[in-house]
Order: C-alpha cells, then sequence, then structure tokens
C-alpha cells in the first residue's frame, strides 16, 4: 500500500479549490461594486439635503416659487451631478412647499436618477430686513 495521493484525488482538490476561490474573489468584486454605488447614493443625497437647504434659506413669503426651480444644473460642491428642483404649494395660503430635487449621474454607461422631496414652510421675512434690501 503507497501513501500519498494519486494523480486524479490532487486534480479533484485543485478544482474544488479553484471553484471556491473564484466565488469568494466573486463576491469581493460584487462588495466592492455595491460600495462604490452606496457612496454615490450617498453623494446624491448630500447633493439633494444642500439644494433642499438653500431652497429654504431662499423660500420667503414673498419670493416666486417658479423663479426658484431649476433644471439641469450643476452645484460647484458637487461637479459630476447634474440637478433639477421642483416647487408645488401644498395649501391655498402656499405657506407649505413641497420641495423635490432630482440629482441625475453616470453609473457604469448609464444614466441614472433619484428624487428627494420634502416639506418646507415658507418664512416670513422681517420688515426691517425687507426695507434694508429696497435701499
Amino acid at each position: 500500500m503507497r501513501n500519498g495521493f494519486t494523480l486524479i484525488e490532487m486534480l479533484v482538490a485543485v478544482a474544488i479549490l479553484a471553484i471556491g476561490l473564484t466565488s469568494a474573489l466573486f463576491l469581493f468584486s460584487a462588495g466592492l461594486r455595491n460600495q462604490a454605488e452606496a457612496i454615490i447614493a450617498q453623494r446624491a443625497a448630500g447633493l439633494a439635503e444642500t439644494v433642499i437647504a438653500e431652497t429654504a434659506a431662499k423660500l420667503t413669503t414673498s419670493a416666486d416659487p417658479k423663479k426658484l426651480a431649476k433644471k439641469h444644473a450643476i452645484h460647484p460642491d458637487f461637479p459630476n451631478m447634474r440637478y433639477s428642483v421642483h416647487l408645488l404649494p401644498l395649501d391655498d395660503f402656499e405657506e407649505e412647499v413641497l420641495v423635490a430635487v432630482d440629482v441625475e449621474w453616470m453609473w457604469r454607461g448609464r444614466a441614472v436618477r433619484r428624487r428627494f422631496s420634502t416639506v418646507v414652510l415658507r418664512r416670513s421675512e422681517h420688515p426691517l430686513l425687507r426695507r434694508r434690501q429696497s435701499h
């Protein structure tokens, strides 16, 4: 009786090892791809949050919502993404406004678009500030 492995046993062992390593490498690459996509989606959410905050700051009782709307704009802090701002009054007095931001970017050769929205209350202007701006 001989000690050791036969050539067939070695080929089977190498084949099992190759299948296992290939599967592990595939899982690692899929994980890295998902992580990269999540980072880009997080940046898109950051852009939307920034744009909503900027829009809310300008959304006073005297502001015209149509002038605050934008189409295919580029924010200087997020140069690889485009965004559009849509404003929709939600009540008769136009105090509550739905602010929706569509963010677009390219990912793996295709355009990706996500919508972020929130309700913003128009803020009233202080009379002294209004006079100071008119001078």
